[in-house]
């Protein structure tokens, strides 16, 4: 095994309209040799005015589905920054992952409220219509339902992120 002490990350950024433009450059150094390596990126502004998104999930297509808590909004995005609605739902869905049968597995904190502040928007307190954290699919067809409210000790509390097994199995 080699051993490295990285002892300076440099990283450039160059910001336009719709493009950002990286730069990283790592030196590196083991016993004998000093190594650099240098990383070019260009990332480009997939889709714009979202509200809020999470959970992304890449599909095979080159959309991304994701998950909007403030619209409370599942949506997929396409390449061209089209942008479809699969389904909205109650609470503030704030996770999502594609199950063995295509159904959109997503994780729901059961709402939030939302506080703007010098144009900037952000999570407020709990609110008044709060229906409590839980597990959600979202068939093919964009139909909501509960897989799970509760666990053997109790109600589900904001739940947030949810990855699958491979198995058909999850955790969040």
């Amino acid at each position: 095994m080699v051993l490295f002490e990285i002892f300076e990350i440099n990283l450039h950024l160059q910001n336009s309209r719709d493009k950002i433009l990286y730069s990283i450059t790592v030196f590196c150094l083991t016993q004998q040799v000093l190594i650099k390596i240098e990383i070019f990126m260009e990332l480009t502004v997939f889709a714009k005015n979202l509200s809020f998104p999470e959970g992304p999930i890449a599909l095979k297509d080159g959309s991304v589905v994701l998950v909007e808590l403030k619209s409370r909004h599942i949506k997929r995005v396409y390449p061209n920054g089209e942008q479809k609605i699969i389904a909205t739902v109650d609470g503030a869905p704030n996770g999502a992952a594609l199950g063995p049968n295509g159904e959109i597995y997503i994780v729901n904190n059961g709402g939030m409220s939302w506080v703007e502040h010098e144009g900037l928007i952000a999570p407020g307190p709990q609110p008044e219509n709060y229906i409590g954290g839980r597990v959600q699919i979202i068939s093919t067809n964009g139909e909501v339902r509960d897989l799970y409210t509760h666990y053997e000790d109790g109600p589900i509390l904001a739940p947030n992120d949810i990855i699958m097994d491979g198995a058909g199995g999850f955790y969040f």
